[in-house]
């Protein structure tokens, strides 16, 4: 699953790349005012590829890492009732990655939607504004996806 949106993430920024190198010379009148400014592409690309490998490992680390507790936890007697009630929040994290993701990559797609939408007013405009609609939408999906991991108390709030 991670590596089908990880494969789209990199096929969606490739064709965002593209689209700013050869705009339509019908939507975009002003060529030296992108809808997307070239050095923010040239920065994000770099961190975001920085930030997904970053996750990978710490994910992994923390993987393994839990999983060894558990197996020295076992080692010693613990019970399965004090298993549970350790690893409850994890085992919900893990259970709500997928819609992580997917809610990511729905604000992604709405965001450029909205974009492609208002690319009209966009035209004279920093490129920095369609830059604030995808950090809106992808703060919304945040926010949700906090909501969804709080709801019934079975994750403790930070």
């Amino acid at each position: 699953m991670k590596k089908g949106i990880l494969t789209s993430w990199f096929l969606l920024v490739y064709h965002i790349c593209y689209a700013q190198t050869k705009p339509s010379p019908e939507v975009l009148s002003n060529q030296d005012n992108p809808l997307i400014p070239d050095k923010l592409v040239e920065i994000v690309i770099p961190l975001v590829i920085l930030y997904l490998v970053l996750d990978a490992l710490v994910t992994f680390a923390k993987n393994r890492s839990e999983d060894q507790l558990k197996a020295k936890l076992i080692e010693k007697g613990v019970s399965e009732e004090a298993l549970v009630k350790i690893f409850t929040q994890t085992a919900l994290i893990r259970q709500l990655q997928p819609l992580k993701w997917t809610l990511f990559s729905l604000a992604l797609g709405l965001s450029l939607l909205l974009i492609y939408l208002s690319r009209g007013y966009l035209t004279d405009s920093s490129g920095y504004f369609a830059l604030s609609i995808i950090l809106l939408c992808h703060a919304m999906a945040s926010f949700i996806y906090y909501l969804l991991l709080t709801r019934d108390g079975k994750l403790t709030k930070i």
